[in-house]
């Protein structure tokens, strides 16, 4: 576990937690309340919230490569 952490320090891919790095704090994308179960076939999968925090997503980590 300590190794994924450095590992996502490093690669600057915090943004995908809600604070604390941790699998239990893993952000759901795409508001299906579950962030391990992602089925774009879901009829609750909501595409357009997946890509705003996507894009959210990515202008954060823009930062870190600019």
């Amino acid at each position: 576990m300590e190794t994924m952490r450095h590992w996502i320090a490093r690669e600057h891919l915090h943004m995908f937690f809600g604070g604390e790095i941790d699998k239990d704090k893993i952000i759901d994308l795409c508001g299906l309340v579950n962030p391990w179960s992602h089925n774009p076939g879901d009829e609750q999968f909501d595409v357009l919230k997946l890509i705003d925090n996507y894009i959210s997503i990515l202008k954060q980590r823009e930062q870190f490569y600019l």
